[in-house]
Protein backbone atom coordinates (compact mmCIF):
# COMPACT_ATOMS: atom_id res chain seq x y z
CA UNK A 1 0.00 0.00 0.00
CA UNK A 2 1.20 3.44 -0.84
CA UNK A 3 0.59 6.63 1.07
CA UNK A 4 1.42 10.26 0.39
CA UNK A 5 3.55 11.80 3.13
CA UNK A 6 5.42 15.07 3.61
CA UNK A 7 9.17 15.39 3.14
CA UNK A 8 9.58 15.75 6.91
CA UNK A 9 7.70 12.48 7.54
CA UNK A 10 9.66 10.74 4.79
CA UNK A 11 13.00 11.86 6.23
CA UNK A 12 11.98 10.60 9.68
CA UNK A 13 10.96 7.23 8.24
CA UNK A 14 13.65 6.64 5.60
CA UNK A 15 16.53 8.86 6.66
CA UNK A 16 17.88 11.94 4.92
CA UNK A 17 19.65 10.23 2.00
CA UNK A 18 16.91 7.81 0.97
CA UNK A 19 14.22 10.45 1.34
CA UNK A 20 16.18 12.94 -0.78
CA UNK A 21 16.77 10.30 -3.46
CA UNK A 22 13.10 9.31 -3.57
CA UNK A 23 11.88 12.92 -3.68
CA UNK A 24 14.28 13.75 -6.53
CA UNK A 25 13.08 10.73 -8.54
CA UNK A 26 9.44 11.63 -7.89
CA UNK A 27 10.04 15.23 -8.99
CA UNK A 28 11.80 14.05 -12.18
CA UNK A 29 9.02 11.58 -12.99
CA UNK A 30 6.30 14.11 -12.22
CA UNK A 31 7.86 16.55 -14.72
CA UNK A 32 7.63 13.90 -17.45
CA UNK A 33 3.88 13.47 -17.01
CA UNK A 34 1.34 15.33 -19.15
CA UNK A 35 -0.67 17.96 -17.28
CA UNK A 36 -3.77 15.76 -17.00
CA UNK A 37 -1.76 13.00 -15.23
CA UNK A 38 0.07 15.16 -12.67
CA UNK A 39 -0.22 14.06 -9.05
CA UNK A 40 0.81 10.42 -9.45
CA UNK A 41 4.03 10.92 -7.50
CA UNK A 42 3.56 14.27 -5.75
CA UNK A 43 0.42 15.87 -4.34
CA UNK A 44 0.79 19.63 -4.16
CA UNK A 45 -1.06 21.39 -1.35
CA UNK A 46 -3.76 23.43 -3.18
CA UNK A 47 -3.73 26.16 -0.54
CA UNK A 48 0.07 26.57 -0.64
CA UNK A 49 1.22 25.22 -4.02
CA UNK A 50 4.64 26.90 -3.87
CA UNK A 51 5.51 25.64 -0.37
CA UNK A 52 7.39 22.40 -1.03
CA UNK A 53 7.38 21.52 2.68
CA UNK A 54 3.64 20.88 2.41
CA UNK A 55 3.82 18.71 -0.71
CA UNK A 56 3.09 15.02 -0.20
CA UNK A 57 5.24 12.38 -1.88
CA UNK A 58 4.16 8.86 -2.78
CA UNK A 59 5.81 6.40 -0.41
CA UNK A 60 5.50 2.63 0.04
CA UNK A 61 3.99 1.87 3.44
CA UNK A 62 3.02 -1.78 3.67
CA UNK A 63 1.96 -4.84 1.75
CA UNK A 64 -1.41 -6.44 2.33
CA UNK A 65 -2.57 -9.59 0.64
CA UNK A 66 -6.10 -10.79 1.21
CA UNK A 67 -7.19 -14.27 0.20
CA UNK A 68 -10.83 -15.10 -0.20
CA UNK A 69 -12.31 -18.55 -0.60
CA UNK A 70 -16.06 -19.14 -0.54
CA UNK A 71 -17.43 -22.68 -0.18
CA UNK A 72 -20.67 -22.25 1.72
CA UNK A 73 -18.96 -20.22 4.43
CA UNK A 74 -16.69 -17.33 3.81
CA UNK A 75 -13.06 -17.56 4.82
CA UNK A 76 -10.58 -14.74 4.51
CA UNK A 77 -6.99 -14.15 5.50
CA UNK A 78 -4.91 -11.04 5.79
CA UNK A 79 -1.13 -10.94 5.45
CA UNK A 80 1.12 -8.01 6.08
CA UNK A 81 4.83 -7.85 5.50
CA UNK A 82 7.54 -5.51 6.64
CA UNK A 83 9.97 -4.83 3.83
CA UNK A 84 13.64 -4.36 4.60
CA UNK A 85 15.47 -1.31 3.25
CA UNK A 86 17.21 -3.11 0.34
CA UNK A 87 13.97 -4.71 -0.86
CA UNK A 88 12.26 -1.34 -0.54
CA UNK A 89 14.97 0.34 -2.62
CA UNK A 90 14.80 -2.36 -5.30
CA UNK A 91 11.01 -2.13 -5.44
CA UNK A 92 11.11 1.64 -5.83
CA UNK A 93 13.84 1.46 -8.46
CA UNK A 94 11.80 -1.05 -10.47
CA UNK A 95 8.65 1.06 -10.16
CA UNK A 96 10.43 4.30 -11.06
CA UNK A 97 12.06 2.76 -14.15
CA UNK A 98 8.63 1.94 -15.62
CA UNK A 99 6.99 4.43 -17.91
CA UNK A 100 4.25 6.31 -16.02
CA UNK A 101 1.59 4.90 -18.34
CA UNK A 102 2.69 1.34 -17.43
CA UNK A 103 2.48 1.81 -13.66
CA UNK A 104 -1.23 1.03 -13.48
CA UNK A 105 -3.04 0.83 -10.18
CA UNK A 106 -0.64 -1.63 -8.55
CA UNK A 107 -3.40 -4.24 -8.45
CA UNK A 108 -3.32 -7.51 -10.38
CA UNK A 109 -5.37 -7.54 -13.58
CA UNK A 110 -8.97 -8.71 -13.20
CA UNK A 111 -10.01 -11.87 -14.99
CA UNK A 112 -12.97 -11.58 -17.36
CA UNK A 113 -16.31 -12.43 -15.76
CA UNK A 114 -16.84 -15.42 -18.08
CA UNK A 115 -13.70 -17.12 -16.73
CA UNK A 116 -15.11 -16.98 -13.21
CA UNK A 117 -18.39 -18.52 -14.35
CA UNK A 118 -16.54 -21.45 -15.93
CA UNK A 119 -14.69 -22.16 -12.66
CA UNK A 120 -17.91 -22.18 -10.63
CA UNK A 121 -19.48 -24.95 -12.76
Amino acid sequence: LYDFITAKEMKAELGEDLAKDLMERHEANEKKLPANMKGQFIKVNPQFPKNGELWRYKCFKSYTHALRNVTGTEVSALREATVDEDDFDNLLDDAMNDEPSNLGSGLPPQRPQQDRAKKDT
